[in-house]
C-alpha cells in the first residue's frame, strides 16, 4: 500500500513539475514571437516607406528640394536620416537578441517601448508620405 502511495505521489510530482515547465517554456516562445513579429514588422514597414519616398523623390527630381513646408531639410537630406535610422533601429544585432530571447525582464520593457515608439514612427513618416504625394501631385507606389 505504502509503495502505490509513494508511486502516486511521485507521479503526481513529475506531472506537476512537468506543466509548470512546459507552461514557461510556452509562455516564453510566445513572448519572443511576440518580439519578432513586432520587430519584423516595423522593419518592413519602414523599408517600404524608404523607397516609397525613394522612388517618389526620384520620379519628381526632388532631391535638392525643400522636403517640408515647415522644415528646413532637403529631400536628399530626410531619405539620409531614414536610412540611418532604420540601420540603427533594426540591426542584425537588434534581431539577434530579439531571436534568442535571453532578455531581462528590464530590456523586455524596454524593447516593448521601442517597438511602440516605432510604430508611432511609421505612422508619422505614412502621414509624411501622404504630404509628399499631395505636394507633387504624383504619387508613387513601391512594391
Amino acid at each position: 500500500m505504502e509503495s502505490t502511495i509513494l508511486i502516486l505521489s511521485l507521479a503526481l510530482v513529475a506531472v506537476l513539475v512537468y506543466k509548470f515547465f512546459f507552461r514557461k517554456s510556452k509562455e516564453a516562445r510566445e513572448k519572443k514571437s511576440y518580439y519578432l513579429k513586432r520587430f519584423l514588422r516595423n522593419k518592413e514597414q519602414s523599408l517600404r516607406h524608404i523607397n516609397e519616398v525613394e522612388a517618389l523623390i526620384g520620379q519628381n527630381d526632388g532631391w535638392n528640394k525643400k522636403a517640408f513646408p515647415d522644415k528646413e531639410i532637403t529631400f536628399s537630406e530626410y531619405l539620409n536620416a531614414l536610412k540611418s535610422k532604420y540601420a540603427n533601429e533594426y540591426s542584425d544585432s537588434s534581431y539577434q537578441i530579439l531571436k534568442k530571447n535571453k532578455l531581462t525582464n528590464a530590456q523586455k520593457q524596454e524593447y516593448t517601448r521601442k517597438l511602440i515608439e516605432q510604430s508611432e514612427d511609421l505612422y508619422l513618416m505614412e502621414v509624411d508620405l501622404g504630404i509628399l504625394n499631395k505636394t507633387w501631385k504624383k504619387s508613387v507606389s513601391y512594391i
